[in-house]
């Protein structure tokens, strides 16, 4: 192998190397909010950099308490631990609301999730704001 061709390999592997990126997970599951299934809302996954973990936000819609990162608008997270913000929605569109009116806004909760695809559930408690 020529210095040429070595160094040309090289190159070929650093840049394919740096363009890796952290491996993404998707996450699906149900979201309740006062014992009953969430009409409509968002969840968003992202990494808990207090914890030293670092990744791109994840996000999914909430449609009569189902939610998955693999639907439409949705976008997959890196796993490990992550702080997990829901929005709800009464489900019942207005004018300038599709969702319908909020029921909560920014609940928050902390979850270690795998590295790997996964459902999860959460529970939103009622006095939620």
């Amino acid at each position: 192998m020529t210095a040429r061709s070595y160094l040309a390999l090289v190159v070929l592997v650093a840049a394919t190397s740096c363009n890796q990126g952290p491996s993404l997970y998707h996450v699906r599951g149900t979201v309740t909010y006062d014992g009953k299934p969430l009409p409509a809302g968002t969840v968003t996954i992202e990494a808990d950099t207090s914890k030293g973990n670092d990744g791109p936000q994840g996000f999914a819609n909430v449609k009569d308490g189902q939610f998955d990162t693999q639907q439409a608008g949705g976008r997959p997270c890196a796993g490990g631990p992550s702080v997990i913000r829901i929005n709800g929605y009464d489900g019942e569109p207005r004018n300038e609301m599709p969702k319908g009116r909020p029921l909560f806004s920014g609940f928050q909760e902390a979850r270690d999730l795998p590295r790997g695809d996964t459902e999860e559930t959460f529970t939103v408690p009622a006095g939620a704001k």
